[in-house]
């Protein structure tokens, strides 16, 4: 298992935003939570990355997230990182 990361946010390559939750429990970093639904086209699939500051290993992830128009939900992309 790598270091936990210094820094950590999700980039909307859609919107060319970035989004940064600051809560975290126990080495869990929420990718996008569902304040962005009302931002989301409900039904349709939109790409982000997670990115992880670190010394060794920096995280790079690819996720595949949808609305319902009430919740996020992942569609495809890693359970965990390491």
């Amino acid at each position: 298992m790598g270091d936990a990361p210094t820094n950590y946010y999700t980039l909307r390559p859609k919107t060319s935003d970035t989004l940064k939750i600051e809560s975290y429990f126990e080495n869990y970093y929420p990718i996008v939570n569902d304040n962005l639904v009302s931002s989301l086209e409900r039904d349709s699939t939109e790409q982000l990355i997670f990115v992880g500051e670190r010394t060794a290993n920096p995280i790079r992830e690819v996720f595949e997230i949808k609305s319902d128009g009430c919740h996020v939900t992942k569609v495809s992309g890693v359970d965990s990182v390491y």
